[in-house]
């Protein structure tokens, strides 16, 4: 039996970009910030998003509304933790990629770009 890990996050959309990857595969790449209070101080977490192949068959329609930033959507996917440490040389940090398995549904009314 098979076993995998789904996540889903709802927050506001930073950078994003397109490309193509190996063998002409399409791909959006985007992130997403989640805010959230943690001992009275307010914290974020950003996700790095990665939309793959044939789930990005409008690629340039949803690229043009994930290039509005601050956009606020839902994301699902499969996770994947990568630690590092950050610039200071001594803080550990957690990088956090999203394999989307869907396409991201968007919660607010905003424009295209």
């Amino acid at each position: 039996m098979s076993s995998w890990a789904q996540t889903q996050v709802i927050g506001q959309v930073g950078k994003c970009t397109h490309g193509t990857g190996p063998n002409n595969q399409p791909y959006l790449t985007f992130s997403v910030c989640h805010n959230f209070k943690k001992a009275g101080s307010n914290e974020s977490q950003w996700y790095q998003i990665v939309l793959l192949g044939s789930a990005t068959n409008d690629l340039s329609g949803i690229h043009k509304y994930l290039s509005a930033k601050s956009r606020l959507v839902l994301v699902q996917g499969r996770p994947e933790y990568e630690p590092y440490v950050k610039q200071d040389k001594k803080t550990a940090g957690l990088k956090i990629t999203i394999w989307a398995t869907s396409l991201p549904v968007f919660l607010d009314n905003k424009p295209a770009a």
